[in-house]
């Protein structure tokens, strides 16, 4: 997918991504103090999420034993049971 030079230069579908990279680097520096702190946190926010979706993610397939059907028959049956008073709309 893409390539790193020894400049540090990122091509990716040849294209140089130099220029865009150092617009981004302009415009982190015009922000105040408190906007690159949220910036900062905005970033981290988005690693930590990718990384929770990624844990989720591998997790998912962990029970191959789980009987989805037969736990949402349970559910159910308990609710049949249940000594709660029933909804009225």
């Amino acid at each position: 997918m893409g390539q790193e030079l020894t400049s540090g230069t990122m091509v990716l579908e040849g294209r140089r991504w130099t220029v865009a990279l150092e617009k981004i680097l302009e415009e982190i520096k015009k922000l105040s103090a408190t906007e690159r702190e949220r910036l900062i946190r905005e970033l981290e926010g988005d690693k930590r999420r990718d990384k929770a979706r990624e844990e989720f993610e591998k997790a998912a397939g962990s029970w191959p034993d789980f009987d989805a059907e037969g736990f949402v028959a349970e559910v159910y049956r308990r609710r049949e049971r249940s000594e709660r008073p029933a909804i009225e709309w």
